[in-house]
């Protein structure tokens, strides 16, 4: 079967080559999957990556105004770096307002690749009306939407077969049900209620007597003028490099290897049904001149381990705080919103011309102690119930040079501090360069910024990335990542070192067309295995990836996608894996139904070898499977248009593994070879 499709997939790129002059359609990429794969690579315990597909479906949705848009608006976009936001501004400053979106090949910054990537999300018409000054306008010209979800597991799991008095057995059925209302009014106004249920979890009845697990209610407003923001319910709040204030998830290392500056939204409505990275009460922004400021109050019950509480004086010992948001079975209800949290915090910027200081401040208080293990390496995590970090934030514009950084202080007088620039040598040369460190015992309640590592601790390093645009077709992009840890790490016994460098030509010969070939080398030491003395000894953990991509477009109805991947694991011993992956879109045009359907065969040794591949999948959920062992997996997705107010979409999914008898562990184990998953989502826009 691999033979096959390695031949195949020899075929349909002597097909690109033979048909791409005469093919003039664009190349149908949704979102940034490349950067999404990346996020799911180094976020193994992250199981909701959907919150970084919810900032690309908004505007696509709601494309921005290339020409109206403010330098902010087009940085929070995240697509955008400093470089190209200016470049831009300067074109328009020159020539006038942009006419055609062809005239962004002319701008400094704007390769045809990154040109067919934002696409989408991007527009030059200008605002038929101003939502924040006219509020019977923004009630007639706003949009509702209501979407209804329904997904479970077809085979049978053993967290509903086994004995209904064992502690691990799930008390609900297997499906997972969702329901999603927003009223949206472009950028300045946006209300909206979500509503999950998970796999396993009850409904309207036992500790869900409400119906939903989890529930989400945001009101969001731009009065614009004096009073830029205003937000109740459920929002996010990123500033700065993340040091201090960034709940949420975020981009990290990508092949985009110039976007390492964090491009904060300040204030933002919390859409997701991730159930942990949001704050719950109120916030505000104010501006006045060249200073604005933004404030924000959270009161919210976290899921938490309770170790012991004192009866006496009713103090909480805490030893692990929950995020997967999972209340499936007696101990993890045990555990729902048993710990309380507060957080006050304060952004205040000044900004004059190219020049931008900020200062973040949060302050943050648990109902109970925090006790986060006895162990050697967890010596310095945080301990206790307050925890406070303040940071003084700087941006500064030098002509083709962009210089950042953020330097934060914990209440203990820990420091972290991460500065960097960006710099065009040359309309066709682009450089990045990140320093971070990261005291060992530096905490922050909230903070998530660039790392290596999973928190914002215990990590030095030096990122280095050049972009280079050999010609107006072929992209070569580089980085190189050096880090250190001072202490000790999970199940590494020591201080150690590391190094990540990635290489990528991406060859865009024109718009329905993009080959990219990838290698990607990573090594950072771990604990040696079954060592025969007690002492645990270090060895270089490294890994190897190399992938070629195809992606392109043929007539006016199908477009294409054919990936082969090859991974190297060296620990203990050697491990390899290899993936071969076809996908095919089908949206006839003048039709109201599209299909995608994809088909991968996958070799590897073991988990360690694992390779990602990004799957299309429902608005507003993500996909991004590790395919590992040896099997076959595929799937379909249709979406049909029924009318203007409606959309239905189906997709079913199947992983078959060749040598493997059962799948999963603990309740979620299934005794096969075979894994199936079934969607459906129907939405309704008024």
């Amino acid at each position: 079967m691999i033979n096959k499709l390695f031949f195949s997939t020899l075929l349909l790129l002597a097909f690109i080559c033979e048909r791409q002059s005469v093919i003039a359609q664009v190349i149908p990429i949704d979102i940034n999957s490349q950067a999404i794969e990346a996020a799911a690579e180094t976020n193994d315990q992250v199981s909701d990556l959907s919150e970084l597909e919810d900032n690309f479906i908004f505007y696509k949705e709601n494309p921005i105004d290339l020409n109206t848009a403010t330098k902010d608006e087009l940085l929070q976009f995240e697509l955008f770096n400093d470089l190209q936001v200016d470049a831009l501004t300067q074109h328009i400053i020159n020539y006038g307002k942009l006419i055609r979106l062809e005239e962004l090949q002319s701008i400094n910054g704007f390769d045809l690749e990154f040109i067919i990537r934002i696409l989408p999300y991007i527009k030059i018409s200008g605002p038929l009306f101003d939502l924040r000054l006219k509020p019977k306008t923004l009630l007639e010209q706003g949009k509702q939407q209501l979407t209804l979800r329904w997904q479970r597991v077809l085979e049978a799991q053993s967290g509903y077969s086994t004995n209904e008095n064992l502690s691990s057995s799930y008390l609900g059925d297997p499906y997972q049900l969702k329901v999603k209302y927003r009223f949206l009014a472009g950028r300045y106004f946006s209300a909206g209620l979500t509503a999950e249920k998970d796999a396993g979890e009850q409904f309207f009845k036992g500790a869900q007597k409400n119906g939903f697990d989890f529930y989400s209610f945001h009101l969001f407003i731009r009065p614009g003028k004096f009073v830029k923001v205003i937000a109740l319910g459920d929002y996010q709040v990123q500033f700065a490099q993340g040091l201090v204030a960034w709940s949420g998830l975020a981009f990290g290392k990508s092949s985009e290897v110039i976007a390492i500056k964090k491009q904060g939204s300040g204030i933002k409505p919390f859409t997701s049904s991730n159930e942990f990275s949001f704050l719950r009460g109120a916030a505000c922004s104010f501006e006045i001149g060249n200073i604005s400021l933004d404030t924000w109050l959270s009161y919210r019950n976290l899921d938490a381990n309770i170790e012991n509480q004192d009866s006496l004086i009713g103090d909480l010992e805490v030893t692990s705080i929950g995020a997967s948001g999972f209340h499936r079975n007696t101990n993890e209800i045990a555990d729902r919103k048993v710990l309380s949290q507060k957080i006050v915090g304060t952004h205040l910027m000044w900004r004059k011309g190219s020049v931008k200081f900020e200062i973040t401040n949060e302050l943050s208080q648990l109902s109970g102690s925090l006790k986060n293990g006895n162990d050697p390496y967890q010596i310095y995590n945080f301990n206790g119930s307050n925890n406070a970090s303040h940071s003084l934030a700087y941006s500064w514009q030098v002509k083709n040079f962009n210089f950042f950084g953020e330097t934060a202080m914990d209440m203990n007088g820990n420091l972290a501090t991460v500065n960097g620039f960006l710099g065009s040598l040359d309309p066709k040369i682009s450089i990045s360069v990140l320093h971070r460190s990261y005291a060992v015992n530096y905490s922050s309640i909230n903070a998530n910024p660039f790392k290596e590592g999973t928190k914002a601790q215990n990590e030095n390093g030096i990122y280095s990335g050049l972009q280079l645009l050999v010609s107006k077709a072929i992209k070569f992009a580089f980085y190189i990542d050096q880090f250190k840890f001072p202490w000790l790490r999970y199940q590494v016994d020591a201080p150690t070192n590391g190094y990540e460098y990635l290489s990528q030509v991406t060859y865009t010969p024109v718009r329905s067309t993009e080959l990219y070939f990838r290698v990607k080398y990573q090594n950072k030491a771990t604990d040696e295995i079954f060592h025969e003395n007690s002492i645990d000894h270090q060895i270089e953990n490294t890994k190897t990836n190399i992938r070629f991509n195809a992606r392109f477009k043929f007539g006016t109805s199908f477009s294409f996608l054919n990936r082969i991947e090859w991974v190297k694991v060296k620990s203990n011993e050697i491990n390899n894996g290899v993936l071969l992956l076809q996908e095919i879109h089908y949206q006839p045009m003048g039709k109201p139904i599209s299909i995608i359907f994809s088909y991968q065969l996958f070799n590897t040794q073991n988990y360690d070898a694992r390779i990602y591949a990004y799957e299309q999948d429902l608005p507003g959920s993500s996909s991004i499977p590790a395919s590992y062992y040896a099997g076959s997996r595929y799937y379909g997705m249709i979406r049909y248009h029924v009318n203007r107010s409606m959309d239905l979409w189906i997709r079913y999914g199947r992983t078959i593994y060749d040598n493997r008898k059962t799948i999963g562990s603990s309740g979620e184990a299934i005794q096969g070879n075979h894994k199936s998953d079934l969607k459906l989502q129907l939405r309704f826009n008024f």
